[in-house]
């Protein structure tokens, strides 16, 4: 929690910074904010004691929030950094054994990330000002492809496990750290799309599909992989 209370609020303070910047020719520069859905390709593994959890994944909601850094290279292309801070996950709902008794499990996983996405857009063009000189506020629409890489802040496994061992109904809420399970970096893919609307200051709101693909860690052999793949929605401004 604190880890993520230092990078958000670093994110804040670099707002005012990259303003300044803006005023740069071809250079845009904005925050975003918004949510989504993601779960793990590979089943979800976890031991403690004698029993091991082996809970099939299924989709989550998390948060996404960050600042974005645009260099435009043409009337269609250009290029963004996207520093992020994000929460992905999974959920379960699952059975599992201990002391050969069964029990329910309504759990969780929360991935806290900082991410650098960079990503190349292409979008449509805009009307031609020399047939129209007037400037007025347009609408242009943009498809994004890209790589990312991220580190890992902190992850927790949270949920309520429920059974009748000895035909008395029992029910115990956890939570636990479970960073050691992960590895603290990985990188990925990213495909989307959106569009925007503005002429100077701009608003826009964009669609993305980020999965990982590679894991790094110094004991990748102890460590669980579990390949997020996240479906995002985001409103951003530029400035």
């Amino acid at each position: 929690m604190k880890k993520r209370f230092q990078l958000f609020t670093l994110l804040l303070f670099m707002v005012p910074f990259w303003s300044h910047i803006s005023y740069a020719q071809n250079v845009g520069l904005g925050a975003s904010v918004g949510f989504n859905l993601s779960t793990h390709i590979n089943d979800f593994t976890y031991q403690f004691g004698d029993t091991e959890l082996n809970f099939s994944p299924e989709f989550t909601e998390g948060y996404n929030a960050g600042l974005i850094y645009r260099q435009i290279f043409g009337r269609n292309v250009r290029m963004q950094l996207e520093p992020t801070l994000t929460q992905v996950g999974a959920s379960y709902s699952d059975t599992f054994l201990y002391n050969n008794f069964e029990f329910e499990s309504e759990s969780r996983t929360d991935l806290t990330y900082f991410q650098l996405p960079i990503l190349f857009q292409f979008t449509t063009t805009p009307p031609d000002r020399a047939e129209f000189p007037r400037p007025w506020a347009e609408t242009t629409y943009h498809i994004s492809t890209g790589i990312y890489g991220g580190y890992l802040i902190d992850a927790t496994f949270t949920g309520t496990n429920r059974g009748a061992p000895i035909g008395i109904e029992f029910e115990n809420s956890f939570s636990d750290d479970v960073t050691h399970l992960y590895t603290p970096y990985e990188a990925g893919a990213i495909i989307g799309g959106g569009l925007e609307y503005g002429l100077n200051t701009k608003v826009g709101v964009e669609l993305q599909a980020l999965l990982g693909l590679v894991g790094f860690s110094d004991n990748s052999g102890k460590n669980y992989d579990p390949q997020n793949i996240a479906f995002t929605f985001d409103i951003y401004f530029l400035f």
